[in-house]
């Protein structure tokens, strides 16, 4: 009996073993990604009649120059209107 229950217990325990690695494994994924991020990049849908405006905002102590060094830059998306049309 105690076999049984012994056996039973070792595919349980890895099957959680399994998920929470996944789960911390996908946590610190998204970490990294936030932390190489040099800012982001907010598109300006305001006036429906001209085309979408790009801005370039970067992060506190982040410099052009930093940018420039880099072959590859990730940047958060923000699709958001400044101007209200009411």
């Amino acid at each position: 009996m105690e076999l049984i229950i012994f056996f039973g217990l070792i595919p349980i325990c890895m099957i959680v073993s399994f998920i929470s690695g996944i789960f911390i494994g996908v946590r610190r994924m998204e970490k990294s990604i936030a932390d190489s991020s040099v800012g982001y990049l907010r598109i300006d849908r305001s006036e429906p009649d001209e085309p979408p405006k790009p801005f370039l905002e970067v992060r506190r102590g982040v410099t052009i120059s930093d940018i420039a060094q880099k072959k590859v830059v990730m940047l958060g998306v923000i699709n958001e209107s400044y101007i209200s049309q009411n």
